[in-house]
């Protein structure tokens, strides 16, 4: 989805839809109603200026990192390269944030750069100290080990993966409420009965809803999985480590049915199902 984005905007830029550097709102309503009708999901323009806002952060980090001797780019794998591991220690002690970007498989990195270099260079669209720390803003994570990802958030993702997916009978959110930390987007549930459930009935709750707006498609569907496309879906979980993500990429490509449930769960509880259901 990430890479169908990037040409869309590319299109609304061609057409004028972004001026001093900045993106009109008219470029994402425009962006949300294509992704919309090609994906056959609900998204609004905020999903994909949250989705924007997101490749600037990794933009302004990996460029950054690129900046200094002996880092340098991999456009095979997606990934920066480091000549010595000493010197990337060095580097992300002054500059924790790049600590997740390490082994950070990013496959459409061409796409951000032609759609946000520009813009951190002329210092268009740069992000307020508000925005800063809405997108910093880390979970407390139990039992994380030091070698994990503390950059990214789930809150950092409240953009494309987290869609209000419509049901088969046609019925249609009226409006895409900002999600909370710990609720599901896709759940009807009222707050306090929510508060009352522990995490696996939400996830269970979840995973019946998708099943049944999917059961169909999935069934139906000859589409081979495209090895790129999971590895898009994961790249959206910042806290796996490498030897996860190989894991679960393998499992994913391998089974349809459990890829297609991942890609449409909310993404705080993506890596919760993975971890309980993967061999």
């Amino acid at each position: 989805m990430d890479r169908v984005l990037a040409d869309i905007l590319r299109d609304q830029r061609n057409l004028g839809n972004k001026s001093d550097g900045s993106w009109k709102s008219i470029a994402y309503n425009n962006a949300a109603s294509a992704l919309s009708s090609q994906f056959n999901v609900s998204i609004l323009g905020d999903n994909v200026k949250s989705r924007v806002k997101i490749w600037k952060k990794w933009y302004g980090i990996v460029h950054d990192i690129l900046s200094q001797s002996g880092f340098n780019w991999d456009g095979t794998t997606c990934m920066i390269t480091v000549d010595n591991e000493s010197a990337w220690n060095d580097y992300v002690k002054s500059h924790p944030d790049a600590k997740c970007f390490r082994f950070k498989v990013i496959p459409n990195w061409d796409d951000i750069v032609d759609l946000c270099a520009k813009d951190r260079a002329t210092g268009h669209g740069a992000e307020t100290a508000m925005d800063a720390n809405e997108h910093f803003n880390v979970e407390q994570n139990d039992g994380k080990s030091s070698e994990e990802c503390e950059t990214d958030s789930p809150s950092d993702f409240q953009g494309l993966e987290e869609l209000n997916i419509e049901s088969q009978n046609g019925a249609s959110p009226s409006h895409c409420p900002q999600k909370k930390r710990g609720q599901s987007t896709t759940s009807s549930i009222a707050p306090s009965k929510r508060k009352r459930m522990g995490r696996n009935d939400e996830l269970a709750i979840a995973m019946g809803k998708i099943a049944n707006s999917f059961t169909e498609f999935i069934r139906t569907s000859e589409k081979k999985i495209d090895v790129k496309e999971v590895m898009d879906e994961l790249n959206m979980i910042s806290d796996f480590d490498r030897q996860q993500r190989l894991k679960a990429l393998k499992w994913l490509t391998e089974n349809e049915t459990q890829f297609y449930v991942v890609k449409n769960l909310p993404l705080d509880e993506k890596k919760d199902y993975i971890m309980m259901f993967m061999p």
